[in-house]
Parts: C-alpha cells; structure tokens; sequence
C-alpha cells in the first residue's frame, strides 16, 4: 500500500515538473503545477493510444510525456510570446534558484501533503485485506472496473468507455480518463490503486496548488504569509475532500485539486504550461474545467486588457484544438447529465446558510469549521477593499458560483432558476459538486487573511517602536529587485518564520478535521453487495470452466458486476445502472432468463429468443446476488426467483442469497455435471412460495370465463395474528399499522394504520366484487369469524361468515419499514413454507407478481451481510396457512405508515385502486393454475 503511494507521490510529481520546466516555469512553480501538467500529458496520451489501438501502460505513457516535454521546450524556446513574463520570471532563467520563500512554502506543502495522505492510508491499513478492502460506494463500481480494463485491457481512452459500459453493442460514450489512465500505471490490484492512489492524489495537487495560486492573488507583500496558509488550510475544508471523498467522486476530487494550480498559470500568462494543465483538468472531470472557466471570465472582468483577453482566447483555441475529438464525443453525454438533479428540500434561509458556509447534504455528518469561514470571510472583505493589488475576483466568483449551488438544492423562481440550472447542469446541478470549486476560492480567502492579519500585527508592533502611524506592507512600493544582502535576509527570515508557525499550525489543523479523514475514508466499507459470500463465490467461479470467455449475465443494480475488479470475470454489466438502451439482447437475457431452454410454441426443442441472446452474448454462467441498489434495477424477478424452474439452467452454487447458474446450451454434454459436484455450495430445492416459478398474471387468449368469477375471497384489513413475538423469526415492531395492540407509535398513528388498511381493504372488495368473485370481510384476528364495525359498514357491505375460502388477503401498512421512500412490496413471514400446499405457494408467488407487474416498487431488505432478513427480497407478501380452513393467506403491506410521501399516496382513490387490481390479478393467477379446480363453498 505504502509502495503505491510512493508511486503515485513521484508519478505526479517528477514528469510534470521536467515537462514544466521545459515550458518555461521556474523549479517551484514548475513543482505546484506538476500534477495537473502530468495529468494533461497522461489523458491526452491515454486518448491518443486509444485511437490508434496502442495498449496504454507504461511505455506508452513515457513516450508520451518525452514528445510533450519536448514540444514544451521548443515552444517556450522559439516562441518567446508565449509565455509572458514579470516578477521573478523577468530576472532570469527558469534554472533561476528559488527564493527562501518559494523554499519555505514548498516545505508546508509538502508536509501537509504527507499528513493528508497519511491520515487518510492509516485507516486503510487497519481494514481487512488493507490498501485492496473493497469501498462498495456508487461510483468505485465503475473507478474499480475501468482501472482494471485499464490495466489488462490497455484501454484508457475517454472516448472508448464505451467499450467496457455498454458491452453488448460497444456504443461509443464519453467518461474523462485521466485518473485512471494515472491510476492504473500504480502497482497493485485495481482495488488498491482505486483506494490508493484515490486517496494521495489530491493531497499532493491540493496542497501545492492552493498555495501556488494564494501567492499569485496575495502579490508580492503577502505571499509568503498567505501562500503556505491556504496550503495548511486545504485540508480543513469539507466541501472540498470531504464531500468528495464520501461520496467517492475521486476523479472529479483530482480535478478540483488541480483547478488552483491551472489558475494559477493561467492568470500569470503561463501559455506553453497551462495547455497541458487545463487539457488535464477537463480529461479528470469537465465540471472543474467549466469552474475554471468561470473563475477566468470573472477574473477577466475585473481587470479588462486586451492583451488578457487575446492570451486566454488563444490559449482557449489551442486547448480546444488539441482536444477536439474528446470534445466531440463530451458533446454526446450532455442529455444524460441533464437528467440529474440535486434538490434537497431545504428552506430558503437553511439553503442559504449552507451556501455560505460551504455546506451541503454530504457534509452533515462531518460539520463545519468555524474558524476556517471566519477567516474566509475576512479575506474576501480584504480582496474587496485592498488597493494594491486589486484582486476580487475570487469573491465575484464566490457569488456565481454560490448562486447556481444555491438553486441547486433549493431552486430559485424561473427564468433566473432555469438559467442557473444551464450552469449547474455541468454539476450534475448538485450542490455539493459546486461546492467544492466554491471551496478552492475560500482557501484563498483564507490565505490572504492570515496574511492581513500578521500584516495588521506588524504594524501595530511598529507604532508601538516608532510611535508613528505606521504603514502596510500592502501600501510600501516594491524595494528595487536587487536590493541589499539585509533586506534579503528579513525576507528570507519572515517566510522561515511564517512556515515554521504554518507547520505549527498544521499540527491542531490536522488534530481537528482527523475524524473528518477517518470517517470519509471508511465509508461504505460494508458488504451489503460483496458479501463475502458473493467473493468466496466469485472465487470459485472463476476457476470454472470457460468462466472467462464471454460474460458472466448479472443484475447490474446487484454490484455484482464487481467482479470483474476483482477477478477479471467478464461481467456483462460493469456499473449499477443500465447500459445503452439498444442493448436488446441483454434486456432479454436477464427480463426473460427463466424461459431459457423452453422451445417454442409447437417446438419444445428449437431456440428462442434467450436462448439465442445467451449465446449470442456468451454467457455461460449466471451470478445472482441480492440485495439491489435501491431500486435501480427493479424486481429482477426472472434471476432471482423464476430461474430455479427454468429447464435450461441449472444451478450449480448457492450460498445464502447468492447464487450461480450454469447455461445448459453453452457447455458440451456432462460439463454441467462436474461443475456441480465441485460445487463447495451445491443447491438446495428452494421453497416454492419463497421463490416462485412465473406465474400466469396475464389470461391466456383460451380462458373462456373470467377467473375469479365464483370465488370466495376472504378480506382483512390489518391484524394483531400476524405479531410474530416469540416465533423466533418475527419481530414486534414488524406487525401491520391497524393492529389494535400496537405500541411504540401511539394511539394516533394505529388509529391512522387501521383507517388506512380498511380504505385498502375497501378497494380490494370492491375490485374483487367488480371481477365477479365473493369478497368477506374477515374480523381481526379470525378467519372463521366476522365483526362488524364502524369501518366495515362504511364500506358498503356485510360481513359473512364462512367456512371455506379460495384465498385470504391481508391488506395494511408496515407499523415500522425500513424508511425507504416509494411504495413497497414487502412481507411478514411467520414460518409457514411452501411445500406443503401449492396454493400458497402460488399466492404468494402470484400477489408478488401481480404487483411487480403493476409497477410497484420492490425493497431488499438484508443484513450487512448480504443474508436475508424477515423480508425475503421485498418481493414476495407474506404468507401462511389458516389453520382453521386450510385455505392460502397473504399478507400484503402497501408501505410504511412513518412515511409521510406513502400516507399521501395511499389516500387517493386512484392508486389504492391500482393496489387493489394487482392483488386480484395475484389471485386469479393463483386459481388459473389449480388442477383440479377447488370447490366453490356455499356462503
């Protein structure tokens, strides 16, 4: 892990600074700016042995950098235009020897690079497996996967993402690469370069950058103050690596780092090395480089010369240019980023005060710090006002920026709302994404604080000594640039003083946003989708036969697709969401799987079409592993349930939920065989109702009479006999909102429960009625009796009172979910089985059906790890057998009554009766299948 840091430290660090100073940059600006130099230099690279299907790795990557270096130096040499030059720059060569200042800041930086780092690889270490413990957040899915096509494949190229996301039909799409172009070029597995060079990397841009731009906007009097000040303070902000880092945004994370650095060049009319720069920060993440262009038009704006305006337009034109096909291709991906949204539902005043201090829904847990704002707003106060040198154009900045973040989580009236979403459209208009450019420009604030303040110290101290008035530092005229060895000596002894107290500084800096560090590095270090049931069976796959030919057909919302990261396995799907929408086949393969080796109408032998996208798609294996993400790839019925009954798969491993199929067509006679008896796992028969076959929601064309015409339904609205204290297997809290005994929510929300399960229930008779069956309002409690209360007589029917029924419903609300918002399938399972009755294997199996056919949202419910809880995958309703009649029940919970969204919901009239139409469907597909029909009861 140490190793790869190492790497990672030097990699940013060496070739950008030999190619920064060929262009012309003295030693430690060249230093500052290396990292997003070598950024540029590796995406560009990247791109270009993509195109010209050169395998990416390390030799690519050197000559790459060698031809950009040389470029550099030719340019810079016989195009002395190119860069222009004042300062320091004017005195000499770019061999000139740093001044004690630039030594002194170089050192700061450099030591809070390597605390960053270090508070952040110390956790690490202390996970399982360490540098390569999986991070299971949204993003690493994709970052781990493509590090590895990275690496095995050779294959960097933004514009050929394509290739490894949608790999059905290779659908050309845009992903910026330049992280993991470097990524990859570090030793380990992609896990650990994910991890690794995910968490060192901004900590070596960040640090130096801030401190590279704070010594620009400061100017000459202040830099040396300032410089190192924002360098201490780039760790103590958490819009910046915080936000970032939590949410595994690491690529956008990199390119923030690198915006001040860029600026930095940019603003001094550094041309030759800020192409490369900014040609590095958009291959990271575009949104950063459309941040810089908002910093560079408003820094424009402030001080309008020609000459800035023709060296940016030119310098716009060449980058452009360069980039011209990855530009191109970036233009493709704009419909798909213009469907997010970053709304939060904040107040105007909340949102106001999370705009200002840098806040967002991804920092709640983490804070804010005090001190830093308070500094941050001195500093802008001090960029207004200060005379020479003028510089406000961060705060301006700060006000875009803080304008569009601000209508992103609480969205500002229309037109003005409209027009900042167009901004914050390149945000994914998430605050948060905003933020985090917003926080760059408050480390510069910050810096030129600390530098006002000491200012405003010293010339207290020199009143006091001279008893006269005094006069900024700011004020003073430069001394003439080669003045006395004394006066080189007081500059030389201020910035050792102001790093030696910088370092001093970083000590309580670091101490207070340390558990900052701990928690964003830990987090999602879970296994809720790589269990380790699911790595010990990826394991074992991959060492089955031809497992690494083809795909691998997954749930992609699964996370499954992390096995390709982890072993190489060639997963069909390689991130949570769905690929290109033309990926046909593969919507077959996995909406479809159980009719895989069912023959066609008249043909049981011949190929349909599963079969024919199996293996036109080469898969061989199917891996199944609930939980979903959300909802991200609904029921999945067809891999999770229905394909323990398909006749042309056979499962060949089961551990807990996941579960490993073998395509019968895709192995030669007798394979399947052997791959099950080294099966560590061999499959059980699993429980019918559990894990139903598909079931017939649909009426085949032939079916003469309506279903449920005849048949007696009993109807519950809500219970206290499903309470499941002291089975073992059911927890109080789970019992339905109308159970009168319900404690822990009060009176007023059981009362709510029971109004609202009878309303359901309602709805269910009625559809029931409408359908032609005999709907009986059973009593709580009971299924051989019926009491009549107020609620039942206004549902405008009489309780019955029966002995025999074709099924019994239970309808109502989970007394306590899970919290997740949309309506749920979910289910109480107080120990009744399936095999014993096929009619309550088929309710349940039918109900479940019904209402994911109907379009209502499923909700996995398991442990940390991966096993199943009391809600067997969210799908199936609960179920049991009355004792006393025999017949099949279910229990079908509509949502949560916590749930202030699904109470709205379940009020109207019109989705309590789609509610309705779906357990009816569920019920006729169960008495469609009965061989022989049941026996309809005289009532």
């Amino acid at each position: 892990m140490f190793a790869a840091a190492a790497v990672t430290v030097l990699l940013l660090l060496l070739p950008g600074t030999a190619t920064g100073i060929a262009a012309g940059l003295r030693p430690m600006p060249a230093l500052a700016a290396a990292g997003p130099v070598i950024l540029g230099v590796a995406g560009f690279g990247a791109w270009v042995a993509g195109a010209l299907d050169i395998r990416w790795g390390w030799p690519v990557f050197a000559a790459v950098w060698a031809g950009a270096t040389a470029v550099a130096y030719l340019a810079a040499t016989f195009v002395p235009a190119a860069n222009a030059r004042s300062g320091r720059d004017a005195e000499g060569s770019r061999f000139t020897r740093p001044a004690a200042a630039e030594w002194a800041t170089a050192a700061v930086a450099a030591a809070v690079t390597a605390v960053g780092s270090v508070r952040y690889l110390l956790p690490l270490g202390d996970l399982p497996g360490g540098g390569s413990n999986l991070r299971e957040a949204w993003d690493m899915h994709w970052h781990n996967n493509f590090l590895r096509w990275a690496a095995e494949e050779g294959v960097a190229s933004p514009t050929r993402a394509g290739e490894l996301m949608n790999r059905e039909t290779g659908t050309e799409m845009f992903y910026p690469s330049a992280w993991h172009a470097l990524g990859s070029l570090v030793p380990g597995d992609p896990i650990l370069q994910g991890n690794v060079f995910g968490a060192v990397a901004p900590m070596v841009l960040l640090p130096a950058g801030a401190a590279f731009l704070a010594w620009v906007v400061a100017g000459p009097r202040w830099s040396a103050i300032a410089a190192p000040a924002a360098a201490v303070a780039s760790i103590a902000l958490p819009e910046i690596t915080g936000s970032l880092m939590i949410t595994a945004s690491l690529p956008y994370l990199l390119a923030v780092a690198a915006i001040p650095a860029t600026a930095a060049l940019l603003f001094t009319g550094r041309t030759v090395a800020v192409i490369p720069a900014l040609a590095g920060v958009f291959l990271a993440h575009p949104a950063a480089a459309v941040a810089l262009a908002v910093f560079a038009l408003v820094w424009w704006l402030t001080r309008p010369r020609l000459g800035s305006m023709v060296r940016l337009a030119v310098t716009a034109v060449l980058v452009a240019v360069l980039l011209a096909p990855v530009l191109v291709a970036a233009t493709g991906q704009s419909e798909s980023v213009a469907e997010y949204t970053g709304q939060v539902g904040l107040g105007r005043a909340e949102s106001l005060w999370w705009t200002v201090t840098g806040q967002s829904n991804h920092t709640q847990k983490i804070g804010w710090y005090p001190p830093a704002f308070v500094l941050s707003v001195i500093g802008a106060a001090v960029l207004l006002f200060r005379r020479r040198p003028w510089t406000p154009w961060p705060v301006f900045s700060l006000i875009v920026l803080g304008a569009v973040a601000d209508s992103a989580q609480a969205r500002w009236a229309d037109p003005v709302g409209e027009w900042l979403r167009t901004v914050g459209t390149f945000f994914y208009d998430m605050a948060y994404r905003i933020q985090a450019p917003m926080g760059i420009l408050r480390l510069v604030c910050i810096g030129v604080a600390v530098a006002w303040l000491v200012d405003v110290v010293a010339r207290v101290a020199r009143r006091r000594r001279s008893g006269g008035p005094g006069s900024s530092l700011d004020d003073v005229p430069a001394s003439p640039p080669h003045g006395g060895a004394a006066m080189r000596r007081r500059r030389a002894t201020a910035a050792i003083v102001a790093a030696a107290t910088a370092s001093v500084a970083l000590v309580p800096v670091a101490w207070a946003t340390g558990d900052e560090a701990r928690s964003t590095m830990l987090a999602s270090r879970d296994t809720t989708y790589v269990s380790e049931a699911d790595k010990e069976a990826m394991q074992w796959l991959a060492g089955q036969p031809d497992a690494m030919k083809g795909h691998v057909l997954v749930n992609p919302s699964e996370g499954s697709g992390w096995m390709y990261a982890l072993h190489g396995l060639p997963s069909l799907f390689t991130h949570f969401p769905w690929p290109d929408p033309d990926s046909e086949l593969s919507a077959e393969a996995l909406d479809d799987l159980d009719l895989a080796g069912t023959g066609m109408p008249g043909d049981p032998g011949a190929a349909n079409d599963v079969d024919v996208a199996l293996r036109s798609l080469g898969i061989r294996y199917v891996f199944v592993s609930p939980p979903s993400a959300s909802s991200a790839g609904g029921a999945a019925l067809a891999s999770k349930s229905w394909a323990w009954w398909s006749p042309g798969l056979t499962p060949v491993y089961q551990d807990g939920p996941t579960t490993i199929f073998a395509v019968d067509a895709m192995h030669p006679t007798g394979r399947v065989d052997s791959i099950l008896a080294d099966s560590p796992h061999p499959p059980s028969r699993p429980d019918p109702a559990r894990t139903p076959h598909r079931q017939p929601i649909i009426a085949p064309p032939e079916e003469a009479a309506r279903t449920l015409v005849g048949a007696v339904i009993g109807v519950r609205a809500g219970t206290g006999d499903v309470d499941g204290a002291g089975d073992g297997e059911l927890d109080d809290v789970e019992r339905l909102a109308g159970d009168p005994e319900l404690g822990g929510n009060g009176e007023k929300a059981a009362r709510a429960g029971r109004e609202m399960s009878a309303a359901l229930a309602d709805a269910v008779v009625a559809e029931l009625r409408r359908r032609g069956a005999t709907p009986v309002l059973l009593g709580d409690g009971s299924t051989t009796d019926s009491t009549t209360d107020s609620t039942t007589a206004d549902s405008g029917f009489d309780s019955t009172v029966g002995s025999t029924f074709d099924a019994v419903v239970n309808v109502g609300m989970d007394a306590k979910g899970a919290g997740v918002s949309g309506i749920r399938v979910t289910g109480l399972y107080p120990g009744a089985t399936g095999f014993g009755s096929e009619r309550t294997a088929n309710l349940a199996g039918g109900v479940r059906d019904a209402l994911v056919f109907h379009r209502f949202t499923p909700d996995s419910r398991y442990d940390d790890e991966g096993r199943r809880g009391y809600v067997a995958d969210g799908l199936a309703p609960a179920f049991r057998v009355a004792p006393t009649t025999g017949a099949p029940e279910i229990i079908a919970s509509a949502g949560n009554v916590d749930n202030a969204a699904e109470n709205k919901t379940m009020k109207t009239r019109e989705w309590r009766g789609h509610f309705a139409r779906a357990l009816a469907d569920g019920v006729a597909a169960m008495l469609r299948q009965q061989r022989p029909p049941h026996p309809r009861p005289a009532i």
